[in-house]
């Protein structure tokens, strides 16, 4: 029975615009050879409008019989796309018109394979991915307190140093009740440790062969 029988001029209007929708018409030859046409014996393919390329299109495959480009067509090309919308019935009732059943049932039950697969990958990881970012949220957390406390230990530590240039050559420098204490390096860069009242410092301190002392400017 020839393919033109069961296509009416309502399903060949509603094959055109879900095939327009799906945007197809951008990669005409890639979708030639998907349903298994050579783009090259198409004269209409360049020179054409979407909607009489796909109108031709159907022309073509109904005056050459091609069931089997059909079904491509309209159960690998379009179902994939429109399968969750309203339009899904008629590419199911049209499929069955054109005897597509059967890649139609392939097409349900990858579908399904691959939600499963999905589903169970999600069902199974989920737990370990909660636990995972769980951890990372948890160090994360740590590592900001510590370093924030660090820097504002730094910090406060920098800002009740006195002024002077035993800074750069004193590692360790500490200040209690306005003792200045560091251990600073000598002449021969050896470590010394000295205190000093630094209040008494109008111009700054310095490190002069290990010893903190006034800076005498």
């Amino acid at each position: 029975m020839s393919i033109q029988n069961f296509l009416n001029e309502s399903d060949v209007d509603t094959l055109i615009n879900l095939l327009l929708r799906s945007q197809q018409s951008r990669t005409r030859e890639a979708l030639c050879f998907s349903i298994g046409l050579d783009p090259k014996r198409l004269s209409f393919l360049r020179d054409s409008s979407d909607y009489d390329f796909f109108l031709l299109l159907i022309k073509y495959l109904n005056e050459t019989d091609n069931q089997e480009a059909l079904c491509k067509l309209c159960c690998q090309q379009l179902f994939p796309i429109f399968s969750k919308g309203t339009h899904r019935l008629f590419l199911s009732n049209f499929c069955e018109k054109l005897n597509c059943n059967h890649d139609l049932s392939n097409l349900y039950s990858n579908s399904s394979k691959t939600q499963n697969s999905t589903l169970t990958e999600v069902s199974t990881n989920g737990s370990i991915f909660g636990r995972g970012i769980s951890i990372i949220v948890t160090i994360t957390g740590v590592v900001v307190l510590l370093g924030g406390g660090l820097m504002y230990y730094f910090i406060s530590q920098s800002q009740q140093l006195p002024l002077g240039t035993y800074q750069a050559s004193c590692p360790t420098i500490s200040v209690k009740d306005s003792i200045l204490t560091g251990t600073c390096k000598d002449l021969h860069g050896r470590l010394k440790t000295s205190s000093l009242e630094y209040k008494q410092c109008k111009y700054g301190i310095e490190n002069t062969d290990g010893r903190l002392e006034c800076d005498g400017m």
